[in-house]
């Protein structure tokens, strides 16, 4: 990937003035197509586990064929206020500093190149342990691991690091010098054979 290369993302004020969110909230988010296999509606569920313990939004940046079902459970659970559909951005990722944690709750994936770029921007990331994001992500060491369909692991796992700055700020600093180690190139190559398997 680009050696360091922090100054691709907007800085996190006018990032979260872009997606019209307040600036001294705190926000979880997500770069995702809405599709089933990405597992929108547990990071629903965790958000409004959350909301019981602690003030806090989920932003999901993406679009696709899953909204309906996703706005549905956002409506069930009351959260329209709390769980906010971006929809679309293009060249999203530069947003990504408007993100206090980076979440995905995908139970089916490849290589999700968000992942890689959230890791660039230094955010501290709690994930599910699908597909290839352990290859990237070693588990407490610099981000989070759970496993899939989860919703009150995820949550755990993301209040844990609310109480604990220290550590969000720790595990956001290793993730950005572990994705030095790979290069865009061998990401797509590997992304590749892997829809080709």
């Amino acid at each position: 990937m680009e050696s360091d290369n922090t100054s691709k993302f907007i800085s996190r004020t006018l990032a979260r003035k872009k997606l019209g969110i307040s600036s001294d909230a705190f926000i979880l988010g997500t770069i995702s197509n809405l599709y089933k296999n990405k597992g929108l509606i547990f990071l629903v569920e965790t958000t409004d586990l959350l909301l019981k313990k602690t003030p806090l939004s989920t932003v999901i940046i993406g679009e696709g064929p899953d909204r309906l079902e996703v706005e549905k459970i956002i409506k069930k659970k009351k959260l329209s206020n709390k769980v906010l559909l971006k929809g679309y951005i293009s060249d999203a990722f530069q947003l990504l500093l408007a993100f206090d944690i980076y979440v995905c709750s995908s139970t089916k994936e490849g290589m999700p190149y968000a992942i890689l770029e959230a890791m660039q921007a230094g955010l501290p990331i709690v994930s599910t342990n699908v597909g290839a994001i352990p290859e990237v992500i070693d588990d407490k060491k610099n981000g989070l691991l759970i496993e899939a369909k989860n919703p009150d692991l995820l949550a755990e796992k993301i209040n844990y690091l609310i109480r604990h700055p220290d550590e969000m700020k720790r595990l956001g600093e290793s993730a950005k010098e572990k994705v030095k180690q790979f290069s865009l190139e061998k990401m797509i190559n590997e992304t590749k054979n892997l829809y080709l398997e």
